[in-house]
């Protein structure tokens, strides 16, 4: 589960349109694509198969006008991005949105010495680093917050900048080598102009198991799920190195019992989740994921103005 995700199909069905005028409109189709002319005004959304019924539908909050809170007002100016598990994907969306930050979990592992990692002696004893348990979740969700309550920052392409617990400002993207690294350049850029977003800042947050968290969760206003069949993941698994590597049964006695586990008791039960089939053409996965954010972009911003438009008067 930490690199590679399985297969969840028929997640999507029949069309309903929002009641809530502030809502764009949504339709519920039984595949993923998207249709191609959808934009801001009318625009495909994507909604998990237990969509919650609108009034309980998830919505950024809008902020009381009678309370004056700096470190509130800054982080309902941001915009979050939550992408389980596809670092690939995670920096298309950054190379599409120049200006995101990224925090990735992987970065907040604790060393395989950690004494309170929980082994399995079926697997030859090794750790299990598909739980919580396995990671710094604490330091990781204090480094959200104190990003999204600080001030917004806009990063330059070429200083594009990954939050990292453990060795400073920027930090190497995990498990990102060399072949991952040339097929996002087989990927063409989208042409689709997003600059006028560039004021609103972007946080990506990239990992194995971040919807487990409701804390991450409720942070994000768009959420990219990848799904993979056993066969699949297991194979894409074993061509990625990992320190420490793989015992043998790894993958049989942790990974994809893990990920059943998490796919049952968190994806399949978490509604406004946006889910893709992993090995669907990533260009095709790509566009549709850049439409679904730029609606959610589009809502936010007449939120804000409305919001604005409550506190003058």
């Amino acid at each position: 589960m930490k690199a590679l995700r399985g297969k969840w199909t028929n997640v999507f069905h029949r069309i309903q349109r929002q009641p809530d005028p502030l809502s764009l409109f949504g339709i519920r189709i039984f595949s993923w694509k998207v249709n191609d002319k959808g934009n801001a005004r009318n625009c495909v959304i994507f909604r998990s198969k237990h969509s919650r019924s609108e009034s309980t539908s998830f919505r950024p909050a809008i902020p009381d006008p009678r309370k004056k809170s700096s470190s509130r007002s800054s982080e309902m100016s941001w915009f979050v991005i939550g992408v389980e598990s596809k670092t690939s994907f995670t920096k298309l969306i950054q190379r599409t949105f120049p200006w995101a930050q990224i925090v990735h979990q992987d970065h907040y592992f604790y060393d395989d010495d950690w004494p309170h990692h929980i082994r399995v002696p079926e697997a030859e004893n090794h750790v299990n680093y598909e739980i919580f348990n396995a990671l710094n979740m604490d330091k990781m969700y204090k480094d959200v917050q104190n990003i999204l309550e600080g001030p917004p920052k806009f990063t330059q392409p070429e200083k594009q900048l990954e939050v990292d617990s453990n060795v400073g400002d920027k930090a190497e993207t995990p498990n990102f080598d060399e072949a991952t690294e040339k097929f996002i350049q087989q990927i063409p850029p989208l042409k689709v102009n997003v600059s006028k977003y560039n004021h609103v800042p972007i946080l990506i947050i990239e990992g194995f198991t971040i919807f487990a968290s409701q804390f991450l969760f409720d942070k994000c206003h768009a959420r990219f799920f990848f799904s993979l069949d056993k066969e699949t993941c297991q194979q894409r698994r074993s061509e990625r190195n990992y320190f420490p590597p793989d015992s043998p049964n790894y993958f049989k006695k942790i990974v994809w019992p893990e990920y059943e586990k998490h796919l049952d008791q968190f994806i399949n039960k978490r509604p406004g989740l946006t889910v893709f089939e992993g090995d669907e053409s990533m260009e095709t996965i790509l566009r549709n994921a850049v439409q679904i954010i730029t609606c959610r972009l589009e809502e936010k911003n007449q939120k804000n103005t409305i919001s604005s438009s409550t506190i003058a008067v």
